[in-house]
């Protein structure tokens, strides 16, 4: 499930969506004047840059990304997602 928005403020609200609908997989990320592949692409460089990531116990992938204490992005990745081949 992809989540582009407009404005770092609604991430927080799109969260709590997302929490109700129960996903296993969500992106959920402010757009930027790239792409939406470049944008996605620079939350998660900038998630591991910054450490602003963990595995939880059931191994899913939570990667977050901040500007000035917002969130930008709030990405889950499930175990079952063969991601780089790491499973």
């Amino acid at each position: 499930m992809f989540y582009p928005l407009k404005s770092s403020n609604d991430v927080e609200g799109a969260l709590d969506n997302v929490k109700e609908e129960n996903a296993d997989v969500y992106i959920i990320f402010k757009l930027t004047s790239t792409s939406k592949l470049e944008s996605i692409f620079r939350h998660i460089r900038n998630s591991f840059a910054h450490g602003n990531f963990y595995i939880d116990s059931k191994r899913n992938y939570h990667l977050e990304d901040y500007y000035h204490d917002k969130y930008t992005s709030k990405i889950l990745l499930n175990k079952k997602l063969y991601l780089l081949g790491l499973t």
